[in-house]
């Protein structure tokens, strides 16, 4: 007895549309910004179960490199199209992609894009030094990542049962997935760095939903300055998912650089464990590290509004003051 799976993947792209296409201003020798191409290989996507995380292949590429550029839907219905799979009943936890072929231990994004340094627009190339100011040369830049598999939970466990289809959708952003420095500077993610420019790149993160959902996203700057009222000081930003009836379930966050951020104490650029709505209209929001048992942040009473609040550090007890800044997607 078996179950489908997994109709209408190329929805994929679902969340991009919210995604501003014009280059982000930023910093005098650092910023964030929005990749107009972002590339990754996909050779094969799985589900998983407990224990041991148990892989169900889905769908697989086979020997060829199936490269998918997350910021094109008609690249990701090229790939993957719909994918529809039967599979064994079970309790399935998430979503898979392997990203590596045979003997590699880790892979490259492919990303492309342009951000304002100093006053200057550089944009992204594939030379030694991964930042241009000639418009000629502009290309993607090819970021290492370690690893070889990105692992998506399900916001609840999905029961696969017999004779019955299931059908999902996969939701992600590349808001602000990028980030530029005209020196020699680490941050999340992968990076490309040299002495004279680096551009560094997060991981693919994906949300998993019931097809018939409309998904929509919402953006928050996070500051641990509450004196600030303009959000330029903001290190941090949490990208918020609701559904149809504009619950929140899901989200990522995300390192943010800009003229005048501060270096956060929180570590951002790791996705939502927890988004658990309450019933005065706040959300509980946990972000973890991928496969980590222990949260990262936790926003015990989040606001979806410019507000301040407390957030609380890994130990449970150290709290840290925060200022948030509703954006427009």
């Amino acid at each position: 007895m078996f179950a489908t799976l997994l109709r209408g993947i190329a929805a994929l792209a679902l969340l991009s549309a919210f995604l501003p296409a014009a280059p982000a201003s930023a910093a005098p020798g650092e910023g964030s910004f929005t990749p107009t191409s972002y590339v990754v290989p996909v050779r094969q996507i799985a589900l998983f179960s407990e224990p041991g995380h148990i892989y169900t292949t889905l769908w697989s590429c086979g020997t060829s490199l199936c490269e998918v550029d997350f910021a094109d839907p008609a690249s990701i219905a090229s790939v993957l199209g719909e994918i529809t799979s039967e599979v064994t009943p079970g309790v399935y936890q998430g979503l898979a992609f392997q990203t590596c072929g045979e003997g590699e231990t880790g892979f490259e994004i492919a990303v492309r894009g342009s951000v304002t340094l100093g006053g200057t627009l550089y944009q992204t190339t594939n030379g030694a030094v991964p930042l241009t100011t000639d418009a000629t040369t502009a290309a993607a830049t090819r970021v290492p990542h370690a690893g070889c598999a990105l692992e998506f939970p399900f916001a609840s466990p999905q029961l696969i049962q017999p004779d019955r289809a299931l059908s999902l959708q996969a939701g992600f952003t590349i808001r602000n997935a990028g980030f530029a420095s005209t020196g020699n500077i680490g941050g999340w993610g992968g990076c490309l760095a040299t002495a004279t420019g680096s551009v560094c790149v997060s991981s693919t993160s994906l949300v998993m939903a019931p097809a018939e959902q409309t998904l929509r996203l919402e953006s928050y700057l996070i500051s641990e300055d509450v004196t600030d009222e303009t959000g330029a000081t903001a290190g941090g930003e949490l990208l918020m998912v609701v559904d149809s009836a504009s619950v929140p379930f899901a989200g990522f966050s995300r390192r943010f650089y800009s003229e005048t951020s501060v270096f956060p104490t929180v570590l951002y650029d790791t996705p939502f464990g927890e988004c658990l709505p309450a019933a005065d209209g706040t959300v509980s929001i946990k972000t973890y590290d991928s496969g980590g048992a222990t949260y990262r942040s936790w926003f015990p009473a989040f606001q979806r509004t410019n507000h301040t609040g407390t957030l609380t550090l890994p130990d449970g007890t150290t709290t840290i003051p925060y200022r948030a800044y509703r954006q427009t997607p």
